[in-house]
């Protein structure tokens, strides 16, 4: 998981944001960005936070959102 200036940078990096419809949230304050395994999403209160994940074995991404 990624904060701060990092996570607001890969935001506004990765693309479009995803619909509402498609989205885990629907509060007037959340935007989620998607691309492959990385998810970011900026709520008023929380800031810019990213997930993802990583299979240690193999060293290949692998969605990580909890």
């Amino acid at each position: 998981m990624l904060t701060g200036q990092l996570a607001n940078d890969l935001f506004n990096e990765i693309g479009p944001a995803v619909k509402k419809a498609d989205s885990f949230s629907c509060t007037p304050d959340y935007r989620e960005r998607r691309r492959g395994d990385l998810d970011c999403v900026y709520t008023k209160n929380g800031g810019y936070v990213c997930y993802f994940g990583l299979e240690v074995p193999t060293g290949e991404s692998m969605y990580g959102t909890i």
